[in-house]
């Protein structure tokens, strides 16, 4: 339900002071610090003569168990009509917002200054803003686990999802806000908060987020949390002190300056071209450019882990391909015309979208950017007043048949439009030239047309092979070395896949694993998986072919299948190219000797989830059936040996003294130029010499002390991302403290010390079964501590019963 409170009113009030709270707040809770007359809006309407104070209640839960909470869209235009109703904005108006309060009022003020739903008085009634912790660019909340933030248990609602760090609406919304309050017409003043303690251990809004780079304001610090930064406990803190001289100020000005009437006249005419971003403004990531390896938010250990190595929106370092020098001609060409365009071809994930983003921020960036798939953005370039400068109609992955064609005729409007007083270009991105002819769908007839059209002002198309030259590698490794970019390395080690798509394809592939159509395809990329653990389509001596995936794929099934193909879709679904650019399951090439190949962001992935788990008998015992060669068998073989699996070592054995030799695998091109290393200078390599083993970092300083103080997400925070083992020992023991050992688990999946750990641990706690079943899935720590290392509750004799009679595939004892 919604509410405007009234806090005070002042007989002759010459402004409205409204305040707006944010996530799980309350029109009086949200304002008052734990003590009686702490209310501290009430000490507004007390020291300041003139105004009248208000104080908005609506629901904005961030759990569903709480209550309900609509989009922060949404909830705007039905604030904007409450406030209405109740008579403000028809006098100069001042908000105080807390958190989302603060997203809240700035949807509010542009609805109002676009024109939107006859709501205009606000944008033009408005005079000051105060933002206490507002997150402009987002928040890690959502990726934080809120529920230690807020004492709740976490369940997202709509408007939470709208805080999701970097998410493009908020970042248009920043850039929109800023350039509409900065116009030489507004009049909006801005006071401007953040928080620097953390609430519970977690940063709810950082400076950098609490930031919305207005010019002119200089974001204030406060000594307090994100909860406790709008509750002030007397008038002689920092917040009320400065929020009161603001206002203070705004009805000072009101009464002195003749403007007071005429600003809302002269501001409804406001020029909104200045709701047009500029393209330096464009986060890269609103245009189509795709994300490098991003993966699913998770607390575990594991995804935590690589987002550190490969942090989620993360865009690597660019280097230049061979159509660059000829799509920058033929963008400087169109520029010098008052209308043209340049289309980019290619398949998907081939770089298209970054080639052109690249080119256009290079050489335009003072221009406007639309983006034409918007159509907000179409409906703010309609109604804007350009009177000089550019703007580039982005139309990125146009594709026929997908109804781009109210789009593209939007842009061919701009472009015939010779009346017009700027310039414009279209910068195109589509999968391949159009073709009217080959279009027999209304939809697709359509877009063929007016793509076809728009081809006309591109001439020929900039075409973006899918394959990497030699020099465009040699470029690539060049430009990872200078940038220090791991993430831009990695991607040109992958020969099968080009760069962009093995940057971008990570995120498709777990997908695919995680959550496939058919619940068989999971089982069949588990299966695989395991395969490629023991060395399966990653030795070229040990190909992954079809009979082992047909034979291995039965073990991973849960529960019988439906269909008697169930195979064959499984393996369908499996090695159907995602987005038309990259396998889970790569399907063997001609000359590769018939094996199949897992995507390795996948793989990667997949040996961390899979890291504990056993290698079923059934599979174990195909082994010998598929008419393997000799080395595969005595890889296998010592396998089984190492996991204590005597009997089936002793088979394999046999096996592969039986078996035809392995062929020598044909010799490979290598993939990797040969780049000279630079070493440091003598100074430099002497004080690294210098350094003495028993060196104590800062780090780890950090580390003990965040221990000691049970600090927890501070100390996942710095253990996750750190190199460090000592640093991660000491997560493994906040872990064991917390009795997380799922964690505790997953940690040793990755960090060698986290496994020592864990085993030492289930030494410790005498788990005799999972310390057997981690050798059977081949985890050397626990080999070792059946060896040598004392076990709670093991004797022994048990022991040497143990070590002599070997276990079972699945970790159990052998009698």
């Amino acid at each position: 339900m919604t509410e405007l409170v009234v806090v005070s009113t002042d007989e002759a009030p010459v402004l409205d002071v409204v305040f707006v709270h944010g996530l799980d707040g309350d029109a009086r809770k949200s304002w008052s610090a734990k003590r009686e007359g702490s209310f501290w809006p009430e000490w507004l309407g007390q020291d300041i003569e003139g105004v009248s104070v208000w104080s908005l209640d609506y629901d904005a839960a961030s759990s569903h168990w709480l209550g309900h909470a609509m989009p922060i869209q949404d909830r705007a235009i039905s604030l904007l009509a409450h406030l209405e109703k109740d008579g403000i904005g028809q006098r100069p108006l001042c908000f105080v917002t807390h958190s989302m309060g603060g997203l809240v009022v700035k949807e509010m003020l542009l609805h109002a200054a676009d024109g939107r739903a006859d709501y205009t008085e606000f944008a033009t009634a408005t005079r000051g803003v105060v933002f206490l912790a507002t997150p402009h660019t987002g928040s890690d909340i959502v990726t934080k686990a809120v529920v230690k933030a807020l004492a709740v248990v976490y369940r997202k609602t709509e408007a939470v999802d709208g805080l999701e760090r970097n998410s493009a609406h908020l970042r248009q919304l920043n850039t929109r806000y800023r350039n509409w309050s900065v116009h030489p017409t507004s009049d909006i003043k801005h006071k401007i908060f953040y928080e620097t303690r953390p609430t519970k251990g977690i940063q709810v809004v950082d400076a950098g987020s609490a930031d919305p780079g207005i010019p002119g304001q200089t974001p204030i610090s406060v000594d307090a949390d994100h909860i406790d930064i709008c509750k002030p406990s007397a008038p002689s803190d920092l917040v009320y002190g400065q929020i009161k001289l603001f206002v203070t100020g705004i009805i000072t000005a009101l009464r002195t300056s003749p403007a007071g009437a005429g600003h809302q006249e002269e501001t409804c005419e406001l020029d909104v071209d200045e709701a047009l971003p500029y393209v330096r403004d464009v986060n890269p990531l609103d245009t189509g450019v795709k994300p490098s390896v991003p993966l699913v938010d998770s607390d575990s250990p594991i995804a935590l882990w690589l987002n550190h190595k490969t942090p989620r929106s993360q865009i690597c370092s660019y280097a230049l391909r061979d159509h660059d020098a000829d799509l920058r001609a033929r963008l400087r060409r169109v520029v010098d015309d008052p209308s043209g365009a340049v289309i980019l071809i290619g398949r998907s994930c081939t770089g298209k979208s970054r080639s052109a983003w690249e080119a256009v921020r290079e050489f335009l960036p003072d221009w406007h950017f639309v983006n034409m798939n918007n159509p907000e953005d179409i409906e703010r370039l309609s109604r804007a007043k350009l009177s000089k400068g550019g703007v580039v109609l982005w139309l990125d992955n146009l594709r026929s048949g997908t109804g781009v064609a109210g789009a593209v005729k939007a842009a061919l409007a701009v472009l015939r439009d010779h009346g017009r007083t700027y310039q414009a270009v279209a910068v195109a991105t589509m999968w391949h030239a159009p073709v009217v002819g080959s279009a027999n769908q209304p939809t697709a007839l359509a877009d063929s047309f007016a793509m076809k059209e728009l081809a006309t002002y591109a001439g020929s198309p900039v075409p973006v092979l899918e394959s990497w030259s030699d020099a465009e590698r040699r470029r690539g490794w060049a430009r990872s070395i200078d940038a220090e970019d791991n993430l831009l390395a990695a991607a040109l080690r992958q020969r099968v896949v080009s760069p962009p798509q093995m940057l971008a394809g990570a995120h498709w592939t777990i997908n695919l694993w995680q959550s496939p159509v058919k619940r068989e395809t999971r089982s069949l990329l588990d299966a695989a998986i395991d395969l490629a653990i023991l060395g399966f389509g990653v030795d070229p001596r040990m190909p992954l072919t079809l009979p082992l995936l047909r034979g291995a794929t039965p073990a991973y099934l849960e529960r019988p299948p439906e269909s008697p193909t169930w195979f064959e879709d499984a393996l369908a679904e499996a090695t159907n190219p995602l987005e038309e650019a990259v396998w889970a399951l790569r399907p063997p090439f001609p000359d590769s000797s018939g094996t199949y190949t897992l995507f390795d962001p996948l793989l990667e992935f997949g040996k961390l989830v899979r890291f504990h788990e056993p290698l079923p008998e059934t599979v174990w015992r195909l082994f010998a059936m598929v008419g393997l060669t000799r080395f595969p068998l005595e890889v296998l073989a010592r396998s089984a040996g190492h996991r204590l699996l005597h009997p089936l070592a002793a088979e394999l054995e046999l096996a592969a003294a039986a078996a035809a030799p392995t062929p020598e695998p044909p010799a490979v091109k290598p993939e990797l130029p040969v780049l000279p290393v630079p070493r440091p200078d003598a100074a430099t390599e002497r004080q690294a010499l210098s350094i003495k083993p028993g060196f104590r970092s800062s780090s780890r300083d950090r580390a003990d002390q965040l221990l000691a103080d049970d600090n927890y997400d501070e100390l996942v925070e710095l253990a996750v991302g750190s190199n460090d083992s000592y640093v991660r020992r000491r997560l493994a023991k906040l872990y064991e403290r917390h009795g997380e050992i799922d964690k505790l688990r997953q940690l040793a999946s990755f960090s060698n010390r986290g496994g020592r750990h864990f085993v030492e641990h289930l030494c410790a706690t005498g788990n005799l079964t999972e310390l057997l079943r981690m050798i059977a899935a081949g985890d050397g720590y626990a080999r070792r501590a059946i060896e040598d290392w004392a076990i709670v509750g093991l004797s022994e004799e048990e022991r040497q019963v143990i070590l002599a009679h070997g276990l079972n595939p699945d970790g159990t004892p052998r009698s």
